[in-house]
């Protein structure tokens, strides 16, 4: 009995002696995606976005997340039920597990940290320049749209460009800072010189672009621009100047229809454009909603405006029908209703 134990604890020794120590520590799964073995096709990559869009789509997918965006506004004046966390951002005193300012903060570091999973380790993929462009560009986009919105809310924040676990100790970077992260990302996209529209799904979905324009960067360089302009940067006219610029190159780059009249200035004749039909910065879908809202920047009613503004007398009295128009409907619609 005692020679079998010891030829049993022999045969044990034997195995762990021929093995190293590391080799049961080296991890080869079998059926599931991890990150040091991912971004090894052009599926992947592709997936790396889907799951990118994942994260844009739960920011926008119920009102949590939108409530410190209501603050002030008295929209949910109601104190019972479930409406508390939004009676104290009513009152400008929400507490520290006030839903909607915990959703706001979680959702939006969750898109960072997709984007930053994508930077840092999409160039691996075995695909062309251009598809690696477009992948960076969108990227980049969501993750300065998200610090975006996170410092209108919250002022200073922790920036983490590369999923760090700093365990909740990181520094604050200050408002400043942050817009300067914000720029980077976005002037990066921009460098991409992302397609101006899609083709097949998901890219593209319903006839609307799902995947980040060009259009959609330089329209955000614009409202970042307009937002440093004001308080609490302050930057004034430059940034003012800055803000028109970029939304310039989105108004010429998609202009559909002109309108043209003649006037005198400076003694030269002028063409003023007005883009009609609306000039789409992205869009939103049932599956991969982008962010920033359902409207876009040179939207027909926009645009409408702007020829109003430009076209003087015409304009005018384009306005004017319309609005005879409308009270002309109404007037029926009473008459039927009585």
């Amino acid at each position: 009995m005692k020679s079998k134990i010891f030829l049993a604890a022999l045969f044990a020794a034997s195995l762990f002696g021929t093995t190293a120590c590391s080799d049961f520590l080296n991890e080869d799964p079998k059926g599931k995606l991890v990150p040091g073995g991912y971004f090894t096709s052009q599926d992947e990559l592709n997936m790396s976005l889907v799951s990118l869009f994942t994260k844009v789509t739960d920011s926008q997918s119920y009102t949590n997340m939108m409530y410190p965006q209501w603050q002030g506004d008295d929209i949910t004046a109601n104190p019972g039920s479930n409406k508390q966390a939004c009676a104290q951002l009513d009152a400008f005193s929400p507490s520290a597990d006030n839903k909607g300012v915990v959703a706001a903060w979680n959702k939006h570091y969750d898109i960072i940290h997709e984007a930053n999973f994508i930077i840092d380790n999409a160039q691996r993929t075995p695909t062309s320049k251009a598809e690696l462009e477009v992948a960076l560009g969108q990227a980049y986009f969501w993750r300065a749209y998200a610090y975006f919105y996170l410092v209108r809310v919250f002022g200073p924040l922790p920036i983490n460009l590369h999923n760090e676990d700093d365990h909740g100790t990181a520094e604050l970077s200050s408002v400043e800072k942050v817009y300067e992260q914000i720029l980077a990302d976005l002037m990066k996209a921009d460098s991409y010189n992302l397609p101006a529209t899609y083709k097949g799904e998901p890219r593209q979905m319903f006839g609307a672009d799902v995947y980040v324009t060009q259009q959609a960067v330089k329209s955000t360089l614009a409202a970042v621009y307009m937002a440093m302009a004001g308080y609490p940067l302050n930057k004034g006219t430059e940034y003012y100047a800055k803000a028109a610029e970029a939304a310039e190159a989105v108004i010429q780059g998609q202009s559909r229809v002109s309108i043209t009249r003649s006037s005198k200035q400076n003694g030269r004749k002028s063409t003023l454009w007005a883009t009609i039909t609306a000039s789409k910065r992205f869009s939103v879908s049932t599956t991969l909603p982008t962010a920033l809202g359902a409207t876009t920047l040179n939207s027909p009613v926009r645009c409408f405006l702007k020829a109003l503004v430009d076209g003087g007398t015409h304009g005018v009295k384009l306005l004017f029908g319309s609005v005879c128009l409308m009270v002309l409907v109404r007037l029926l619609l009473m008459i039927l209703s009585s």
